[in-house]
């Protein structure tokens, strides 16, 4: 029975179809197969899920759409799960339990789940707001951006990079090694200064040897052709970087507007506790990027540190795992997961300073499979034992 009182499948409406709530999804199939769940995906881009890790493959021709897809809106449609691209949720109505979209249209919901992921951030230059990006100007966060690189790549562009953060140096040495022409620009002294100190210069020199220009210095506005095309990225002290097209790699922000708009409980991210239920809520989620754990208690260490989402799938995908899936009571709480490519820039960073090697890789911790769930508890929930969270 739903909330509603009426005989009949629990609505589960999950907003976001990215790769975590492809996950989730996989995870409800079954219930819907049984008849106990009625599941909704509302998904604002025309396409269903893929791996956007692999989007810079995609721009520079290594791999085709095709093969980072994660999910098959026609096959989940015959499966009995409603897929719904292209649409975008105005709001949510919590006190009646109901999304509305933008086009008029609403979907009732027992269970929300909110999947809203991130979305890039703009840094300020002159002249560029986030509604319209001139021609020329993409973030390489969608097959969108993958699309307009790559025809930049074609017309033998001259590609620069703005962020010298992991995801700005994996785009510049993607491009870089399918025979663009790339600059990279970063603030400070060489990519990645904050995280590796002293040998972020060693990995600007290894970056420069590739074929990358590395520029630093602080980006302030954009230069224009006669077109209204970039034709190039304008520094502080007046320097222009000039290039055919400007892929900005500047981090991303968790998406927290319609839980804003809700009453929701918010900071970085949306805020959930350690079962990723909103807080002060009993019949809303949040999951993947746009989900931050930070319980009301003032006591628990595993939410004394930082919190913010940062942004990574692993612990996404970890998280749909434990969410779509029943564990047993000892297993009940999920935590924030660990800085890991802090800690990996630190393991390689004690390897090249010891003869030797140095400090071993963080270890993986192995988990057991759950039994079934039974629909007239509560939504499942803690870790998944014996799954790899990292393989689809």
């Amino acid at each position: 029975m739903n909330h509603a009182g009426t005989p009949g499948p629990e609505r589960i409406v999950v907003v976001g179809f990215g790769p975590v709530a492809a996950r989730l999804v996989e995870h409800l199939e079954p219930l819907v197969a049984r008849g106990v769940a009625a599941v909704t995906v509302i998904g604002e881009e025309p396409h269903a899920a893929y791996n956007r890790v692999l989007v810079a493959d995609v721009a520079v021709g290594r791999t085709r759409e095709s093969a980072i897809r994660l999910a098959d809106a026609a096959a989940l449609a015959v499966r009995g799960i409603d897929v719904r691209l292209g649409a975008r949720v105005a709001r949510v109505d919590r006190p009646f339990r109901r999304v509305l979209l933008d086009d008029g249209r609403s979907v009732d919901y027992d269970r929300l789940v909110l999947a809203t992921g991130s979305r890039p951030v703009l840094p300020p230059l002159a002249g560029v707001d986030g509604a319209s990006l001139p021609p020329g100007v993409g973030f390489l966060r969608d097959l969108t951006d993958a699309r307009l690189l790559a025809e930049a790549m074609t017309a033998e562009r001259r590609i620069v990079v703005l962020g010298g953060g992991i995801l700005g140096i994996e785009a510049a040495l993607a491009a870089a090694e399918e025979g663009a022409r790339v600059t990279l620009v970063h603030t400070g002294r060489a990519p990645m200064e904050r995280f590796l100190g002293d040998g972020a210069q060693v990995l600007g020199a290894a970056l420069a040897r590739t074929g990358i220009t590395v520029v630093g210095g602080s980006s302030t506005g954009l230069t224009l052709d006669d077109d209204g095309r970039f034709s190039g990225l304008v520094l502080a002290g007046g320097t222009c970087v000039e290039g055919g097209a400007l892929v900005i790699a500047c981090g991303v922000r968790p998406r927290t507007e319609l839980a804003d708009g809700c009453d929701l409980n918010t900071a970085a991210g949306i805020l959930v506790d350690h079962d990723l239920r909103a807080l002060d809520t009993q019949d809303v989620w949040a999951i993947g990027d746009c989900a931050e754990i930070r319980c009301w208690d003032a006591a628990c260490v595993a939410c004394s540190g930082v919190t913010a989402p940062r942004g990574l799938i692993a612990p996404g995908w970890q998280r749909a795992d434990r969410r779509g899936r029943p564990s047993p009571p000892s297993w009940r709480r999920v935590r924030p997961p660990s800085p890991l490519p802090i800690r990996l820039i630190a393991a390689a960073r004690s390897c090249s300073s010891r003869p030797g090697g140095g400090a071993p890789p963080p270890p993986v911790r192995r988990m057991r499979t759950p039994g079934p769930w039974n629909p007239g508890s509560p939504w499942p929930s803690g870790p998944i034992p014996g799954t790899d969270v990292t393989r689809r």
